[in-house]
């Protein structure tokens, strides 16, 4: 599965956090799926400056199908963390529908 990764204001030491923590959790993701060529991952990571707090989005396509989840929070941990379980929530519902 290819993983394009997007910052903003970020700082090198949390790009490589947020890198490591999306490569660390998406196994399983990718034990859902039957990864194809098009199948891709993007994570879009920003600090904002009012808050201090980070916005994590990803988006998943997969076989034509786009999944997108958003969350914000005050740790890169917990916000990918939601934000994935977000989109493997989605995948299994969609997995769910075609196979009935």
């Amino acid at each position: 599965m290819r993983v394009h990764y997007f910052f903003k204001n970020l700082f090198p030491k949390e790009k490589t956090n947020l890198r490591n923590l999306v490569q660390a959790k998406i196994g399983q993701l990718v034990k859902m799926v039957r990864a194809t060529p098009e199948t891709a991952l993007a994570v879009k990571g920003e600090k904002t400056a009012k808050k201090s707090a980070y916005i994590i989005e990803l988006v998943f396509r997969h076989n034509g199908k786009r999944f997108v989840a958003k969350e914000d929070d005050h740790t890169i941990q917990e916000a990918v963390d939601i934000s994935l379980s977000g989109i493997v929530m989605q995948v299994r519902k969609v997995k769910q529908l075609n196979s009935i």
